[in-house]
């Protein structure tokens, strides 16, 4: 691909951990770049180089937007009420949550963040996870199906045990 070596074992270890191959992996880039304003270049084309004025914040706002349709959809052919849903949703797409999911996963060593931060935040984590799903939805021309796999790699999803929504979504 081009990238430097350090992205590119980055890529390498992120997408099998969400079981999601780029296509464009500044989509993935940019979704792990919690530092301030900077310019990602893709090494094969400056054409496709951008500039981040809000690091992944817009990528994530996107994701988030993405994930709670997903949920909501999901819950929603299950005929569930709008209480049981926004229940689900408050347990499921918390930043606490999120969080938790990032760090059990270990992309807290794949997250930048800017120089001087002691770390990887809870809120730098959440907004990372949210991030790696809009960039997938972005990467993937929209495939919701795509997303709601990567959604259940991530173990994002609810399972039977844990849900009264589907395991599945079916037809969409």
């Amino acid at each position: 691909m081009g990238c430097s070596p350090e992205f590119e074992k980055t890529r390498r270890e992120v997408q099998t951990l969400i079981g999601y191959t780029f296509n464009e992996p500044l989509w993935l880039q940019e979704g792990l770049y919690a530092g301030g304003p900077t310019t990602i270049e893709d090494p094969q084309c400056e054409q496709n180089s951008r500039m981040l004025m809000e690091a992944n914040k817009t990528l994530a706002q996107l994701g988030d937007a993405m994930f709670k349709g997903l949920l909501n959809t999901r819950c929603h052919s299950a005929g569930l009420k709008k209480a049981l849903i926004s229940a689900e949703l408050q347990r499921v797409a918390t930043n606490k949550t999120l969080d938790q999911i990032g760090r059990k996963h270990g992309l807290e060593k794949h997250i930048k963040v800017q120089h001087g931060c002691p770390g990887v935040s809870k809120d730098l984590m959440a907004t990372a996870v949210q991030a790696i799903l809009g960039a997938v939805w972005v990467d993937s021309n929209e495939n919701l199906k795509e997303l709601e796999r990567v959604a259940r790699k991530l173990e994002l999803l609810p399972n039977r045990r844990d849900s009264k929504c589907p395991e599945s979504m079916g037809q969409y």
